[in-house]
């Protein structure tokens, strides 16, 4: 019988607790052999029910061990670099949960490690690759059987989003997932995003623009929408439409019983995204450990990781370049107001670092900000009544525009530079001239 691959787990929270009970009770041919947490007694906790498995405070001490045969990573972003760093020095094989990093810039530097190591050691945890309805898609794309992929249309919709969650985080720990989605289905590089925000639910946390549409193309011309909603309240639900020559297909839609009953009819939504996925979960957990037993890997890379590091990149540039746009227009358009506010997001200590180990990117991208205390947001906000540890990150060009305003002023300046508007009507096509689009054809004929 072959030794089980002995699996140190780092970090106990929700994805890791997750990680830990799928190993030790659905995977075969690996074990817990140690998690890794900062609060001792909650790694303990995560492995008291399983014989041998040992609590650390610090990675160090696991790669000090002699018996450790792989490492996954389920810590927020901010700490993978780290300790992807490390694990590559000691040739560990890694699974680690998305993002690889929360920039391309570190997530370059995990590459170059390991092209410097020379084998592929880390594993990137899209697990939306091992779902049967991605499996389906995918092969349907490769196989050309309704023609050509012409567009992808996704929807990405939670319940709601916990304390802290910026809009920055919409597009890094939310669309990231698209944004490998689109390079698994069609096998490209994403050469554009643009990022649009219109009007937000009054769900939203306060600053927080929600929800928001993404938009992508690939090399060869493919086009990718996605409807990021995350304060949805109804459940959570992740679907996607791929529109081809001869037909439309559509994956993840409701899969649970539909019932007809007392005059009523319907079904359930999945609460979250380890009930929609635990399938794809398990998938990707045993195609690690049966790779890494190998010694390769068993899913998407480090470069795909660093790929979706940069499109998410260009999405957090995108919303500001956007923000920057709307000022502009407001300078330009009669009748239209940008209302310039700024943005507060408030974050508990807990919260907090995550945030924090971004602001590099913040900088490299010349977005400004200001880190407030309590007694500042008081001092700036009479009416806020932040508690004492909170803190403040206020984005001076955050702001806002009422759809009222922005609309018709913007319908009226087109009408000026001649530009004919029809409104209710179906369109047929677009008019295409050297790659541009130039106008649309409607069911009349116009």
């Amino acid at each position: 019988m072959n030794t089980p691959l002995r699996v140190a787990v780092v970090g106990a929270g929700r994805m890791g607790a997750d990680h830990i009970e799928r190993i030790h009770r659905r995977i075969n041919g690996a074990e817990i052999a140690a998690v890794v947490d900062i609060d001792r007694a909650r790694a303990e906790a995560a492995i008291a029910h399983i014989p041998g498995a040992v609590a650390h405070t610090d990675f160090q001490e696991v790669l000090d061990r002699d018996d450790i045969d792989a490492a996954l990573i389920a810590t927020p972003g901010f700490l993978h670099e780290q300790v992807l760093l490390s694990a590559i020095e000691h040739g560990l094989p890694t699974l680690c949960e998305k993002p690889l990093t929360p920039d391309a810039e570190s997530s370059w530097r995990v590459v170059e490690a390991e092209v410097a190591a020379g084998r592929q050691l880390i594993q990137v945890g899209f697990m939306r690759r091992f779902d049967a309805g991605y499996l389906a898609l995918r092969r349907m794309i490769e196989e050309q059987t309704y023609g050509e992929l012409l567009t992808l249309h996704h929807q990405h919709r939670n319940p709601t989003t916990p304390p802290g969650f910026t809009n920055e985080m919409i597009i890094n720990d939310s669309v990231v997932h698209e944004f490998d989605a689109v390079r698994f289905f069609t096998g490209e590089e994403i050469t554009s995003v643009q990022v649009r925000i219109g009007r937000s639910t009054r769900n939203a946390p306060e600053g927080q623009k929600d929800p928001q549409l993404v938009l992508m193309e690939t090399e060869s011309g493919i086009l990718a929408q996605v409807e990021a909603y995350v304060n949805a309240q109804f459940g959570y639900q992740v679907a996607t439409q791929a529109s081809f020559e001869t037909g439309v297909v559509g994956i993840g839609g409701d899969s649970e019983p539909y019932v007809r009953t007392a005059g009523t009819w319907g079904g359930s939504v999945t609460p979250g995204f380890e009930e929609r996925f635990v399938e794809a979960y398990d998938r990707e957990i045993q195609a690690w450990v049966d790779a890494a037993a190998r010694g390769q890997i068993g899913g998407p890379s480090a470069w795909d990781g660093y790929a979706t590091a940069a499109c998410c990149e260009a999405g957090v540039r995108a919303r500001s370049k956007s923000l920057a746009l709307y000022r502009e227009l407001s300078d330009e358009l009669p009748g239209y107001t940008f209302q310039a506010t700024g943005c507060l997001n408030l974050f508990d200590p807990a919260g907090w670092p995550e945030r924090q180990a971004l602001l590099p990117l913040y900088d490299r991208l010349g977005a400004p900000y200001r880190i407030m205390d309590a007694d500042a947001m008081r001092r700036r906000w009479p009416q806020l009544a932040p508690r004492d540890d909170w803190i403040g990150l206020f984005d001076p060009l955050g702001g806002y525009s009422e759809p009222d305003e922005y609309l018709p002023a913007l319908a009226a300046r087109c009408r000026e530079l001649g530009v004919s508007i029809r409104e209710h009507q179906h369109v047929d096509g677009f008019l295409v001239r050297d790659g541009r689009v130039m106008g649309v054809q409607t069911a009349g004929g116009e």
